[in-house]
């Protein structure tokens, strides 16, 4: 028997309902990545972060006082990076050992 007949959605789901499940995925994944970068966000202006990464202080009013844009951008310049060595990778680990297989370590 199969390992990975659980993970066999097509062999599930059909046209329409094929579809709609794709669909559903897709905007989720959208979704969370939007969620993500807004979370980003507010990280870049948290105190502590400031702090630790030394591009800024925060002045007696708690407002974010950035004094270093060339370090911030870069740091968050990394994190794209990052995704992109992310995609490469997991496509190369598709190629070797399937899209089921990929998405089932990716998971884990």
């Amino acid at each position: 028997m199969d390992q990975m007949s659980g993970f066999r959605v097509a062999a599930h789901l059909e046209k329409k309902k094929l579809l709609l499940a794709i669909n559903a995925v897709a905007a989720l994944s959208i979704f969370f990545f939007g969620y993500d970068q807004g979370m980003m966000g507010g990280v870049n202006n948290a105190p502590d972060y400031i702090d630790r990464m030394g591009f800024g202080y925060v002045n007696d009013a708690g407002d974010p006082i950035i004094t270093n844009s060339l370090l911030q951008g870069g740091i968050v310049s990394v994190y794209y990076l990052g995704t992109l060595f992310g995609c490469l990778l997991g496509g190369w680990i598709g190629d070797k050992i399937g899209r089921v297989r990929s998405i089932a370590v990716g998971a884990g």
